[in-house]
C-alpha cells in the first residue's frame, strides 16, 4: 500500500511574531533546538497554539518542542513531565496519520536518541522499515534528503537496507 506523504500538509514558515507559516523553517528550528537552549525555547513557543486537532504533523513537531525542552531542563520532575507530554503527542499524531513518514520520521529520531531508561524504543525497527520502504515515494525533496542522511549516519541500517536509500 502505497502512502500520499506530505501531500496535503501546508507549507508553513514563521513570521516575526513566532507563528507558524512553513514547514521547512519548522524543520530547521527542530534542529536548532536539538543544539541550542534559545532555539529549544522558540521551537516550544511557535508551537504553543497546536492543538489535537490541528494536523497530525503539526502536532508531532509540538511533540518534539515539549521532548526538546526536558532536553534542557535541570529539575528531573520538569525533565519528565516534558518529555512525557511530548511522547503523549508524538503518539497521537502517529495514531492520527501512521503512515506519515514525517511523523515516523520523529518519533525514529527521538527513539534513536533517548536513554534506555525512558523506555520508548518499541517501534524503532517499524519506523525504520516504513521509511526505508516509503523513501522512493516521498515527494518532499527536503524531508527525503533528511530522512536518508540520518538513516545512514546513524549507523541503525544493514548494507542492504542502505543500498535501498541509494
Amino acid at each position: 500500500m502505497r502512502f500520499l506523504l506530505l501531500m496535503i500538509i501546508p507549507l508553513y514558515s514563521f513570521t516575526a511574531s513566532g507563528k507558524i507559516t512553513g514547514i521547512f523553517e519548522l524543520r530547521e528550528l527542530y534542529y536548532l533546538a536539538n543544539v541550542n537552549k534559545a532555539a529549544a525555547i522558540k521551537f516550544y513557543q511557535a508551537m504553543e497554539n497546536i492543538n489535537s486537532e490541528s494536523e497530525p504533523v503539526m502536532i508531532s513537531y509540538k511533540g518534539m518542542s515539549q521532548m526538546m525542552m526536558s532536553r534542557y531542563a535541570v529539575n528531573p520532575f520538569t525533565k519528565w513531565s516534558y518529555f512525557s507530554r511530548g511522547k503523549d503527542l508524538l503518539e497521537v499524531a502517529v495514531k492520527k496519520d501512521p503512515g506519515n513518514a514525517e511523523i515516523r520520521f520523529l518519533r525514529f529520531c527521538i527513539q534513536t536518541n533517548i536513554p534506555v531508561f525512558l523506555n520508548y524504543h518499541s517501534a524503532e525497527e517499524t519506523d525504520k522499515k516504513l521509511l526505508i520502504k516509503e523513501w522512493h515515494n516521498i515527494a518532499d525533496n527536503d524531508l527525503k534528503q533528511r530522512i536518508k542522511s540520518y538513516l545512514l549516519q546513524s549507523g541503525l541500517c544493514n548494507e542492504a537496507e542502505k543500498t535501498l536509500l541509494l
